[in-house]
Formats: C-alpha cells, sequence, structure tokens
C-alpha cells in the first residue's frame, strides 16, 4: 500500500467529517461500570460521579474548547462464585 492509498483508506474518512463539522466534535468515553451483579454493585456510584465530571468538563470551554464528551456507559455486571 502506497501512502497515497494509505492516506485515501484511512486518514480522509476519519478525519474529513470534523473538518466539515459546524459544531462540536463528539469525544465518546467508554465507561465500564459494575452496576449489577451479586456482590459489589460499586458502578452505581461511580456512573453519576463521572457524569458529573463529564458535565463540569463539557460546561468549561477552557478545558476541551470545541468538543463535547459523551460517556458510552456499559454494565460490566460483578458476579462471584
Amino acid at each position: 500500500m502506497t501512502l497515497i492509498q494509505f492516506l485515501m483508506a484511512f486518514l480522509l474518512p476519519t478525519f474529513l467529517p470534523m473538518a466539515l463539522s459546524t459544531g462540536p466534535y463528539q469525544l465518546n468515553l467508554l465507561g465500564l461500570y459494575p452496576m449489577t451483579g451479586s456482590k459489589w454493585p460499586g458502578g452505581q456510584a461511580m456512573l453519576p460521579a463521572s457524569q458529573l465530571a463529564v458535565t463540569h468538563i463539557n460546561a468549561n470551554a477552557s478545558i476541551l474548547d470545541g468538543y463535547q464528551l459523551n460517556i458510552v456507559a456499559k454494565d460490566t455486571q460483578v458476579i462471584c462464585i
């Protein structure tokens, strides 16, 4: 694969939509939280804290100006035998 082919195949589809975007860039953070399970649902306390942090970051333009953070929360479900 030549450099030009690499640029056309991988970099342009990644960065061109951001260059054409008029709104804030979306940054998705994957959050793995133990929300359910038989032993330790600690994610029930971690997820709201993470959401509060993201809210504060998004509200302060001096931190990530032009970006919008989002949390994609997934339950890791702790099950102990």
